[in-house]
């Protein structure tokens, strides 16, 4: 999601209503799924993307993220998906499915935000960096993990962050601080001091 700087706010708002307040429903699913079926159909056609497939099919493990997303997997599943959802009975079970998926997906421990700004300009236009992050995080989560998951400092220009990441791979030529729980990947030279 890209917004201009006084929209800073409302993205954060957006991404929360996308992640916590959609509701699944039965007819969306099914629109969503056969889409996904019609794009897959379209990339199977493609030599190159099959023969990918096969290459990553012998290289990697049967259960690894790879092999489960993977063209003929997608297939099968969201063909399955569809026969589920036709079945009045199971409707409500692909839905509560769903819902837990969302609900382990979106646990502070589990999100990362990477997040590129003029962190400099955006504090000149009073702008809160940190506060709008508290609507992300659920009301069930404890006051202290909202704490570290949204404290950030930033005095620099031109820095990406990362929130809540557990395993970071850099080109070599950026640098890496920890401040707490939260990481600062800086692929430029600094001209100011990071807290």
């Amino acid at each position: 999601m890209q917004v201009i700087r006084e929209k800073y706010t409302t993205g954060i708002e957006l991404i929360t209503e996308l992640l916590h307040k959609t509701e699944f429903t039965a007819e969306r699913i099914k629109v969503c799924a056969t889409k996904l079926i019609n794009e897959v159909a379209q990339v199977k056609r493609e030599g190159n993307s099959i023969a990918k497939d096969i290459l990553k099919a012998m290289r990697y493990r049967e259960d690894s993220n790879v092999r489960i997303s993977s063209l003929l997997k997608q297939s099968k599943f969201l063909a399955s998906l569809l026969e589920l959802l036709e079945k009045p009975e199971s409707v409500n079970t692909v839905i509560e499915n769903l819902n837990k998926t969302r609900t382990v997906i979106t646990l502070p421990e589990n999100l990362a935000i990477h997040m590129a700004a003029d962190w400099s300009a955006m504090e000149g236009l009073g702008i809160d960096l940190v506060e709008p992050w508290k609507l992300l995080v659920q009301s069930n989560v404890s006051e202290q993990l909202i704490k570290r998951s949204v404290r950030c400092v930033i005095l620099c220009t031109h820095i990406h962050v990362i929130l809540n990441f557990r395993s970071i791979f850099l080109s070599p030529d950026s640098q890496l601080f920890q401040t707490g729980s939260i990481w600062l990947r800086i692929t430029m030279p600094l001209s100011h001091t990071v807290v």
